[in-house]
């Protein structure tokens, strides 16, 4: 029996931009950029954050890389409601093609960069504002103990409600997406993919939340991302609607090289095979 060789692993260049994408490569646009808006501190964020990236395997098949994220079960009947409006309207289409077309679609990142824009100078404020938003929301809080009066005490409880708003966005939300989506997707697509993730400093799942679900920055979609977390995502938005994604780093070799390497073995194996007896 023939044996099979190990698949080859692409490898990517040393000099790779999933290396540098949060680093040498955007560095300056990045320090020019926040310090256009009084945010050059925000530079050392970038510093210890790097990308995971897993290198893909080349397989026989055409769409050949697997693609998977975690949703929510209200996502999912959204998802579902989604497809079939599409079956409704005459499109044959299945869950797994409607992932892969929604992945390939592109982001408006001019109108995500305005949102981004806004989102990264109110989290700043908020937090430099932190601690007197804190002492506000107790004294409402006081204020709501010895007040008598209906209307006022629902005046401070939407002012308690407003900082309490204020304050969430810095930390956090956690959500819970016990179920998985999986897709199908080209080599070409999904090193695609890794690099536009990779750009915003942001993992590919969430990444493919955002366009599947056809969301934008400073909603839920980014509600579950850290203080820190947020503002990276948000200044490589700024980042990339300024200069652009760039083009997504190559890998060394021909991208069937592995699949040819393969069948030359088994090709070899079986000629071995036929020379015994002869």
């Amino acid at each position: 029996m023939a044996s099979r060789t190990p698949r080859i692993k692409p490898v990517l260049d040393k000099t790779s931009g999933y290396e540098v994408a949060s680093e040498s490569m955007t560095v300056e646009a990045k320090v020019r950029i926040l310090e256009e808006m009084g945010q050059k501190d925000m530079v050392q964020l970038f510093k210890n954050w790097q990308p995971r990236v897993k290198a893909g395997e080349l397989r026989k098949a055409p769409l050949d890389q697997r693609i998977s994220l975690l949703i929510s079960k209200e996502e999912r009947l959204m998802l579902e409601n989604t497809i079939k409006s599409l079956k409704v309207s005459g499109e044959r289409i299945t869950i797994s093609q409607y992932i892969r077309n929604r992945a390939m679609s592109n982001i408006d990142i001019i109108e995500w960069r305005e949102i981004a824009l806004r989102a990264l100078m109110e989290v700043t404020e908020i937090k430099d504002k932190q601690k007197d938003l804190k002492k506000a929301k107790n004294t409402y809080n006081l204020l709501i103990e010895e007040e008598d009066d209906e209307a006022a005490v629902a005046t401070y409880q939407k002012k308690i409600y407003e900082i309490n708003q204020k304050l969430n966005k810095l930390v956090a939300k956690k959500k819970v997406r016990n179920v998985r989506l999986t897709g199908r997707v080209t080599f070409a697509e999904a090193e695609n993919l890794r690099w536009r993730a990779s750009r915003l400093c942001m993992t590919v799942s969430d990444y493919l939340r955002f366009v599947l679900f056809d969301l934008v920055p400073d909603t839920e979609g980014d509600a579950h991302m850290s203080y820190d977390a947020k503002r990276r995502f948000y200044a490589s938005i700024i980042d990339c609607a300024d200069n652009g994604f760039g083009p997504t780093p190559s890998v060394q070799g021909c991208l069937q090289c592995g699949n040819y390497l393969e069948k030359i073995s088994v090709l070899e194996e079986r000629v071995k095979q036929l020379e015994t007896f002869i």
